[in-house]
C-alpha cells in the first residue's frame, strides 16, 4: 500500500504543481529517463534536475493547461523489505479551457528503495508508446 501511495503521490504532485513534494518522492541521486520512439533518451539526474522537470509542469498549469498523469495496471516485479521494482501504464491527458486532449500513453518502470523516511524512487523510466518531444533536461537547455 505504501508503494501504491508513492505512485499516486507522483501523479498528484506533478499535476498540482507541487514541485518540492514531487522532488521529495525521489532519492537525491535518482535518475529519470524519458524514451520516445525515434528520439534520443532524455535524462534527469539528481533532485535539482528532477525538480526542474516539475517546475515546467507547474508553469504549464499556471498558464492554464491542466495535465493529468493517470497511472494504471500497477505490477510488482520484485519486492523486499528495502527495495522494489514496479511497472505501470501511463495515460497523459491535457485540458486547456474546455479542450481536452490525449497527450500520449506509455509505461513507467521503477526501481524503488525504502529508508527511514519511507519509499522513494531511485530510477524511473518512462517509455512512450508514440513519438513526442521530451522536455529538455537541464543539461540540454
Amino acid at each position: 500500500l505504501e508503494i501504491v501511495d508513492l505512485l499516486n503521490s507522483y501523479s498528484h504532485n506533478i499535476d498540482h504543481g507541487l514541485v518540492d513534494e514531487y522532488a521529495a518522492l525521489f532519492t537525491e541521486d535518482a535518475v529519470f529517463e524519458i524514451h520516445f520512439p525515434g528520439a534520443p533518451i532524455t535524462s534527469f539526474s539528481g533532485s535539482e534536475q528532477i525538480k526542474s522537470l516539475a517546475q515546467g509542469a507547474k508553469e504549464r498549469r499556471e498558464g492554464g493547461t491542466q495535465r493529468r498523469h493517470l497511472l494504471t495496471n500497477i505490477i510488482f516485479h520484485e519486492q523486499t523489505d528495502t527495495s522494489a521494482t514496479v511497472a505501470c501504464y501511463l495515460l497523459l491527458t491535457s485540458t486547456t479551457g474546455s479542450d481536452l486532449s490525449f497527450v500520449f500513453s506509455g509505461q513507467y518502470d521503477g526501481w524503488l528503495v525504502k529508508d527511514e523516511a519511507g519509499w522513494k524512487i531511485r530510477k524511473w523510466v518512462l517509455t512512450s508508446d508514440s513519438g513526442m518531444t521530451a522536455p529538455a533536461s537541464s543539461e540540454e537547455s
